[in-house]
């Protein structure tokens, strides 16, 4: 191993001659990697080479000599080339110049490969370069495959049966979990039983968790940003809630988000459209569940272990009106993009369709409705505000204010539409989720900026302070 004080001169000495035959030049501290790189230089250096994979090296000979306590040091390295691990060099010379680090205390271990037949040099060099940075990337979700939550999940899924007990879900925990239990089964029969307890088509990964959640939270431009920040974005909100514990119970509904979720994939791809089904898929879904106030019946789905028939063509009717919706509103820009914007997810809610009357025999009350997973999180100051705000106004006031959106025009469809719902929970005296609590004060602000005179039950006019 190199001390890091050396690195660092060699290549402020010889910059980007010492790195020819690295496949990449140094990325600054711009790079989550390499921010993390120079935080630990800064805070941690004692824990640097524990921290870092180090460096590989290339050369064409090297040359040795002992100490005065006779143990073997380099003394001379003939055509040094640092072929990967570039960045971790240039990052140590940066955080020195313009964080003032001190590097004695930096050591970084390295693989020093000497080539003695010129003619192979580039050969084994490219061969280095691409068998190091091609290795399996190990991704965000994969850290925290051993908390207690998925733990808890996965112990639940190995022992909780579907309801005709002839199958198992499998959470795959920790990526790859299910490929190696099936490679342990090392006869044909053993495989069948495998496969038998634990359909593929009934395996699911943390990122598919979250977008089961997230899409359940009505979030679905959340869901298009891609499962590492999808996930990231779930596994935050989780670390919010350090009381919430899983139990059988929110293992079932899980699986029935699942059964839902896998479900509407199934009919997206069978309308032979091609392109965007994830999107499609998660607006849809997040709309179905906004249209219905979520009182899709879970527990139900968990018995059936599939959709109903009426669901099922809601949910086709649905993501069909998505799909048009999407594709017009993006105009020709990039789809994807757009899906992951907020401001698609509000056009979105603007497409009318009555689909409760599709399901009425279906849907649980509105008491009955079961809980989000993050109902029960703790609220933000902003939050608590703005339910209180929303609650101030009278179930009869709101349903004015759907009246007069529709007379005057100020208001948009699906704005009138939830202005009403928001009417009718005042009226029975139920608590908006913060969610529904953040788009009914988007509304007041419209209103009283357009000079509706909104009035409380106590008679105190209610008027958002920006305007």
């Amino acid at each position: 191993y190199l001390p890091g004080d050396i690195l660092a001169g060699l290549y402020q000495t010889y910059g980007a001659r010492l790195l020819e035959k690295n496949v990449r030049a140094f990325l600054q501290a711009k790079g989550k990697v390499n921010r993390r790189i120079r935080e630990t230089i800064k805070t941690e250096p004692h824990m640097f080479m524990a921290y870092n994979n180090g460096i590989s090296i290339t050369a064409k000979g090297i040359d040795y000599e002992d100490d005065d306590y006779g143990r073997e040091s380099i003394r001379k390295i003939d055509d040094l080339q640092i072929v990967n691990g570039g960045q971790t060099t240039a990052s140590l010379l940066f955080s020195k110049k313009t964080d003032g680090s001190d590097l004695s205390r930096i050591f970084v271990q390295a693989k020093i490969s000497v080539v003695l037949d010129d003619a192979k040099v580039d050969e084994v060099v490219s061969n280095i370069s691409r068998f190091s940075n091609s290795q399996n990337k190990v991704s965000d979700a994969d850290f925290d495959a051993n908390s207690k939550f998925h733990v808890m999940l996965q112990d639940f899924s190995r022992k909780i049966w579907t309801p005709d007990a002839s199958s198992m879900w499998f959470y795959e925990r920790a990526r790859g979990q299910y490929a190696d239990e099936k490679a342990k089964c090392t006869t044909p029969k053993s495989k069948k039983d495998f496969l038998k307890k634990y359909p593929s088509n009934q395996k699911f990964t943390k990122t598919d968790l979250a977008k089961y959640v997230n899409t359940w939270e009505q979030l679905p431009y959340y869901v298009s940003r891609g499962n590492e920040k999808n996930f990231r974005q779930f596994t935050i909100r989780l670390m919010d809630m350090h009381h919430f514990i899983p139990d059988e119970i929110f293992y079932k509904r899980l699986i029935a988000k699942a059964i839902i979720f896998k479900s509407a994939e199934k009919i997206v791809s069978a309308q032979g459209e091609h392109g965007y089904r994830a999107n499609i898929v998660a607006y849809t879904i997040a709309l179905l569940l906004h249209k219905t106030e979520c009182r899709i019946n879970l527990d139900q789905i968990w018995k059936e272990q599939n959709i109903s028939n009426s669901l099922a063509a809601v949910l086709d009717r649905l993501s069909k009106k998505v799909r048009e919706r999407i594709l017009a509103d993006a105009a020709g820009k990039n789809v994807s993009e757009w899906c992951k914007r907020e401001k698609c997810w509000e056009s979105v809610l603007e497409i009318e369709d009555d689909v409760s009357g599709d399901l009425d025999a279906e849907l649980l009350t509105s008491n009955g409705r079961i809980p989000n997973m993050f109902d029960d999180a703790e609220l933000t100051d902003e939050q608590q505000s703005q339910i209180d705000r929303v609650k101030a106004v009278s179930g009869d006031k709101w349903k004015e204010i759907s009246s007069w959106g529709k007379q005057t025009d100020r208001l948009t469809a699906w704005q009138r539409s939830f202005a009403f719902s928001i009417g009718k929970q005042m009226s029975m005296g139920k608590t908006p989720t913060a969610k529904q609590a953040k788009f009914a004060a988007q509304i007041l602000d419209l209103v009283a900026k357009a000079g509706f005179k909104i009035i409380s039950e106590n008679k105190r006019i209610i008027i958002n302070s920006q305007y």
